[in-house]
């Protein structure tokens, strides 16, 4: 898990401390979550970062969680029910 999150970081996906955000996603990542909830629209919750940081993820054969905002959830469900 570190070890992804050191690797989100040294390729510029995430931010430049290993701790917090790259630890956060490396940990969701590894736990196989479907989803991180977060109001962190900088560097969590950016679309921009979905594709760098899919493609560093399946380096470690590993798919990343969709990160959203919660409200982006509420709309999820919202069109499931």
């Amino acid at each position: 898990m570190v070890t992804l999150a050191v690797a989100l970081v040294q390729r510029m996906v995430m931010p430049k401390s290993v701790g917090g955000d790259a630890l956060h996603v490396a940990m969701a990542t590894v736990s196989r979550c479907h989803y991180l909830l977060t109001w962190n629209v900088r560097h969590l919750a950016n679309p921009n970062k979905v594709q760098h940081l899919t493609a560093v993820c399946l380096e470690f054969g590993l798919l990343p969680p969709k990160i959203l905002r919660p409200d982006d959830m509420m709309e999820i469900e919202d069109e499931t029910s």
